[in-house]
């Protein structure tokens, strides 16, 4: 006999896992990404691109401005 809690159980069980597979996205897990746009692999504390590597596991992305308008396509590409 089925339990009343048992189906909210596992759907919460499921809910939980699916976060955790997100959260341990990139730069955790490199395989598991969010988003990816103009070769750069997004993740929730933090961004991996095939160029320069992946950055700091942290809040936020610091691509620097330069960096983000290249991405973004708004300007040519800056050189240093």
């Amino acid at each position: 006999m089925l339990r009343p809690a048992t189906p909210l159980s596992v759907v919460l069980f499921t809910a939980f896992a699916l976060l955790l597979l997100s959260t341990l996205s990139n730069p955790i897990i490199n395989f598991i990404n969010i988003a990816t746009f103009g070769g750069v692999k997004f993740g929730v504390f933090g961004w991996c691109s095939r160029t320069t590597g992946c950055s700091k596991v942290g809040f936020g992305y610091d691509m620097g401005m330069s960096r983000l308008l290249e991405i973004l396509a708004i300007v040519e590409p800056v050189r240093d």
